[in-house]
């Protein structure tokens, strides 16, 4: 077979492979932000198999882990061998804001401001009012529920 028959059934058989790993990619929802638990059940109900490609931090347990990053690396065969489609995703497992022994955010970073706040929320709501509010929200807004620090 000459080099130009070569190319010619290659080209098409590159295509079909390209246009396989878009289809997969488009159909991933996007888990950057969510928790490893979260981000794991959302990639399962897209009916594919996540795995963790990179992970920094020890402060946190894995499930809390925050999704940084996502890679999808789409289906291959190569003889008999098939490798079905996989989202890789990369875990930051610092704490939320960085204190005295614990990595984290730094408190003047945007993510650590964020951090700072809903700990704060979370206080409070650990308080007698908190907790009246609590209540009281629920029944006006059942659909904001779950809410962290709030009786189910």
């Amino acid at each position: 077979m000459g080099q130009i028959a070569r190319i010619a059934v290659a080209i098409p058989l590159l295509g079909g492979s390209l246009a396989l790993g878009a289809g997969v990619a488009s159909a991933t929802p996007s888990v950057v932000g969510m928790t490893y638990d979260k981000a794991k059940q959302a990639v399962s109900s897209a009916g594919l198999k996540s795995e963790v490609s990179t992970s920094t931090g020890t402060e946190l347990k894995q499930g809390d882990c925050i999704v940084v990053n996502q890679v999808v690396r789409p289906a291959s065969t190569f003889g008999r061998q098939s490798t079905p489609a996989k989202v890789l995703l990369s875990l930051n497992c610092n704490a939320a804001v960085a204190s005295a022994g614990e990595a984290g955010n730094s408190a003047e970073s945007p993510a650590g401001q964020k951090a700072k706040k809903e700990q704060a929320a979370l206080a409070w709501r650990q308080t007698p009012d908190g907790q009246a509010w609590c209540v009281q929200a629920k029944q006006q807004h059942p659909d904001w529920f779950p809410i962290e620090g709030c009786p189910t």
